[in-house]
């Protein structure tokens, strides 16, 4: 299990979340997202965005480098109520660096790396 922490978190349809942890097991599936709330040894800082993906998003990582856009941009306060019990659903975590902020879109050197280990 592996924890990550980032500026911001980007739930597709959704929006972003400043400042959450992503909770990652040996499979590299997310099984828990909370907001970061004080420094811990066991939560890794990440900078950039965390993007919540399908484990068949995974599989195509190389056509969406330099392709990715948020529709949504606006900076919520609150996880949606279906994402408190990530064991119903599958999804694994990557994360954007560098990213442009003051847009909240990628940049033209952004990177896309998988958190955790990858999802087979």
């Amino acid at each position: 299990m592996k924890r990550f922490a980032s500026h911001y978190l980007y739930i597709p349809s959704y929006g972003f979340l400043k400042q959450y942890v992503v909770e990652v097991n040996n499979d590299g599936h997310v099984t828990a997202l909370y907001p970061l709330r004080e420094e811990s040894e066991s939560i890794i800082w990440t900078p950039g965005v965390i993007l919540l993906v399908t484990p068949e998003w995974l599989t195509k990582i190389e056509e969406w480098q330099g392709s990715i856009i948020f529709e949504h941009k606006q900076i919520k306060t609150e996880l949606p109520v279906e994402y408190n019990n990530m064991a119903s659903i599958e999804l694994a975590a990557v994360r954007l660096y560098p990213f442009d902020f003051t847009q909240m879109q990628p940049t033209g050197s952004t990177i896309i790396q998988i958190l955790g280990n990858r999802i087979s």
